[in-house]
């Protein structure tokens, strides 16, 4: 039954979004319209959503949290492993890789995420300067 609700949620958010130009507001509409509708049809599964949702984004083996591959960190620390911070990075840079790849940020929504994994030793951060001005670079450890 579970299934049959995610089908129709699917296909309810592909109908409401289908007639938008943008692929990359598009997903996002998606991937909000659907979360919306999932979040509605849990209630019926039986299970606190707050519940779950530690359940799925904690370490079973430590019970410590971790990025979610598609949150900002994990995304961030997706291009971590992939490279992309073997030089130092600002934080224009990093944005313009995320939408290179089709995620769209904010470049002021991209601060706290970089913060936190400075501070969890994930990335390293470098105040630099370049000219007249003084900015952030990040590089991996």
């Amino acid at each position: 039954m579970q299934e049959q609700l995610l089908i129709e949620a699917r296909k309810k958010a592909e109908n409401a979004v289908s007639d938008m130009a943008d692929p990359a507001l598009r997903l996002k509409a998606f991937e909000v319209i659907l979360e919306k509708l999932l979040g509605g049809a849990e209630p019926n599964s039986g299970t606190d959503p707050q519940k779950r949702r530690k359940r799925r984004t904690s370490n079973s083996s430590t019970g410590a949290p971790k990025p979610e591959g598609d949150s900002k960190r994990g995304r961030i620390l997706r291009l971590r492993d992939d490279g992309f911070f073997r030089e130092q990075r600002t934080i224009s840079e990093l944005r313009d890789e995320l939408r290179t790849r089709g995620w769209i940020y904010e470049l002021t929504s991209l601060s706290g995420p970089l913060q936190l994994l400075v501070q969890k030793g994930q990335l390293r951060q470098a105040l630099v300067t370049e000219g007249a001005k003084k900015i952030y670079k990040y590089v991996s450890p």
